[in-house]
C-alpha cells in the first residue's frame, strides 16, 4: 500500500512538470546541450557526455516539442519522488512525508523542469545511497557493482559527482563500515565505475583538461556569498518546513546508517569549503529527507506532509512557471522576495533560471536582419558572445549562417578560416575593431522585457576585411566559464 502510494505521489509529480512544461520557453543551457547533441563526443569544456546523448535521444523522440522534451528531466524527479518513499520505508515508514518532501522540494522541483545534468544527480545519489545502505545492513558484496555502476554513471552525467562519491567513500573509511571495502565485491565496484569513466577521462587528456581551466573562472563568476547566505540558500531551495523532516532524517541517518550521515556533514563542509552555489549539494539532502519520512512518530507523518504540501505550494511559483512573467513579479512583491543572485552579472525581475529562457527569438530576428546587409560572394558567419545566444540561434536559425563563439565547447569546435565578413552579437565597437578594418551596426534586437539584462536590445555589428587570418585571432576569443 505505502508503495502505491509512493507511485501515485511520484506520477503526480511528472504530472505537474508536464503540466506547466511549455509556458515560457527554452532555457540557454537545454539549447546548448542540444548544440553538444548534434556534436557527439565523450566529452565537453563543460561537462561529459551523458546529458549530451539524452538531449539529442529527447529532441528526436519528441520532434522539438518542448514539453515532450522535457520528459526525462520530469521522469528523473518522479524517481527519485519515488525511491525516496521506498528508502523511507526500508527505514521504518513513512513514504508519503518523503515523497511530499522530495517532490515539493524547490531545488528538485526547478531540476526536474529542466532537461539538464542537475535532473538527474538526486536520483543518482539517491540510488547509490540506498544500495550502500543495503550493504551496511548485511547485503551481499556484490551490490558494490551497482554502487560502481551508478557512481560511474552519475560521473558521467556530472563530474561534480566526484565530490558525493568521495564524501562517501571517506565517510566508509572513517567508521566501522571500513571492513566492508575489504571485498572482491568493492573492487569490482570501483573497476566498473573506472571503466565507464575511462572514455572521458581520456577526452580531457586529449583536450588538455579544459576543465581545470573552467573550474578556475568560478572564483570571478560566481557572485560572493557568505557561510550565512549559503546555509539561508539551502534552508529556502529545501523548503524551510522540510527542514526539521531533515533533521530529524539526519539523526536516524547516525544512529542507524553512520557512514551515510557522515557523507553528508563532508558534503556540506566540501561545497562550502570550495564556495559552490547552494544547489551543487542539493542531492545531499534527498536521503535525509526520505529518512525523516521514518524518524517522525507516525501520528506527525501526515500533518507534518501537510505542512511542508502547504510550503511548497506556496514557493513554487517563485521558482516554476506557474504564473505568467508579470504574475510572478506581483507575487514576489507580496511576498517581499527577490530574485537569488548567483552569478556577477545584473539581474532583471525574474530568477535567472526563467529569465534565461526570453529573448532568444529577438535575438533570430535581429541576426536575420543584419544579414541583410551581407553582400552575395561573401563568406560570412555569426559571432555569438557566449554559448546560450550560440545555441539559440543554432535553434530558431541564423539566416543560414554558421554559427561560432569562443565560449567553451564553441571554443573548440572552431570557426572557417576563409571569413571575409562576420555578423557579431553584442560586444564593444572598438574591440571589433581592433580585429576588422569596417565595423558598422547594421541591426539591433527588440527589447525583451524578461529576459536577462545583458541579453537584451542587443546590437548586431557587421565587421568586414580582416586585419589577420581568423585562425590567428581564434586563441583571443576563448573563454571557459
Amino acid at each position: 500500500m505505502k508503495s502505491r502510494a509512493a507511485l501515485v505521489l511520484a506520477l503526480l509529480t511528472v504530472a505537474l512538470h508536464l503540466a506547466i512544461a511549455g509556458r515560457y520557453g527554452w532555457f540557454r543551457d537545454e539549447m546548448y546541450f542540444l548544440a553538444c547533441g548534434r556534436r557527439l563526443d565523450w566529452g565537453y569544456v563543460d561537462q561529459p557526455p551523458l546529458i549530451a546523448l539524452v538531449s539529442r535521444l529527447a529532441w528526436a523522440l519528441s520532434d522539438g516539442h518542448l514539453a515532450l522534451y522535457r520528459l526525462p528531466a520530469a521522469l528523473a524527479h518522479g524517481a527519485a519522488v519515488f525511491l525516496a518513499g521506498c528508502f523511507a520505508e526500508r527505514l521504518g515508514g513513512g513514504a508519503i512525508l518523503a515523497c511530499v518532501c522530495v517532490a515539493l522540494a524547490p531545488i528538485f522541483a526547478v531540476e526536474g523542469h529542466l532537461l539538464t545534468m542537475n535532473a538527474f544527480e538526486p536520483l543518482l545519489y539517491l540510488g547509490t545511497v540506498m544500495l550502500v545502505a543495503r550493504i551496511l545492513r548485511g547485503g551481499e558484496g556484490r551490490l558494490w557493482i551497482g554502487v560502481g555502476a551508478l557512481t560511474g554513471l552519475a560521473l558521467l552525467n556530472k563530474l561534480s559527482f566526484l565530490f558525493y562519491a568521495a564524501s562517501l567513500l571517506l565517510a566508509l573509511v572513517v567508521t566501522p563500515a571500513r571492513r566492508l571495502l575489504a571485498s572482491r565485491g568493492f573492487l569490482a565496484g570501483l573497476a566498473v565505475a573506472a571503466a565507464l569513466v575511462l572514455p572521458h577521462a581520456m577526452w580531457q587528456v586529449r583536450a588538455g583538461f579544459p576543465m581545470l581551466e573552467l573550474l578556475s573562472a568560478q572564483e570571478w563568476k560566481n557572485a560572493p556569498w557568505s557561510i550565512g547566505e549559503f546555509v539561508a540558500q539551502q534552508i529556502l531551495e529545501l523548503n524551510p518546513l522540510a527542514v526539521p523532516v531533515a533533521a530529524y532524517g539526519f539523526w536516524l541517518l547516525w544512529r542507524e546508517l553512520r557512514p551515510i550521515a557522515v557523507a553528508f556533514v563532508l558534503q556540506i563542509l566540501l561545497f562550502a569549503a570550495l564556495k559552490g552555489k547552494a544547489y551543487y549539494v542539493a542531492a545531499a539532502w534527498a536521503p535525509l529527507l526520505a529518512a525523516g519520512g521514518a524518524a517522525l512518530k507516525e501520528r506527525w507523518r501526515i500533518p507534518a506532509a501537510i505542512a511542508v504540501a502547504l510550503g511548497g505550494a506556496a514557493l513554487l511559483p517563485l521558482i516554476l512557471p506557474v504564473l505568467p512573467p508579470e504574475g510572478l513579479v506581483s507575487y514576489q512583491a507580496a511576498l517581499g522576495v527577490s530574485p537569488p543572485r548567483l552569478e556577477n552579472k545584473k539581474y532583471g525581475a525574474l530568477p535567472q533560471h526563467l529569465a534565461d529562457m526570453f529573448g532568444w527569438e529577438e535575438l533570430r530576428d535581429a541576426v536575420a536582419w543584419g544579414a541583410v546587409q551581407i553582400e552575395p560572394g561573401e563568406r560570412a558567419a555569426v559571432f555569438a558572445q557566449n554559448y546560450g545566444e550560440a545555441s539559440a540561434l543554432e535553434l530558431f536559425g541564423s539566416a543560414g549562417l554558421p554559427v561560432i563563439s569562443g565560449h567553451n565547447s564553441y571554443y573548440l569546435w572552431g570557426a572557417p578560416d576563409d571569413l571575409s565578413a562576420l555578423l557579431i552579437v553584442g560586444g564593444r565597437l572598438e574591440d571589433h575593431q581592433g580585429v576588422f578594418s569596417e565595423c558598422r551596426e547594421v541591426a539591433r534586437e527588440r527589447d525583451s522585457e524578461w529576459a536577462m539584462p545583458y541579453e537584451r536590445a542587443l546590437p548586431i555589428w557587421l565587421c568586414r576585411k580582416p586585419r589577420q587570418p581568423l585562425r590567428a585571432v581564434w586563441p583571443r576569443v576563448k573563454h571557459y566559464e
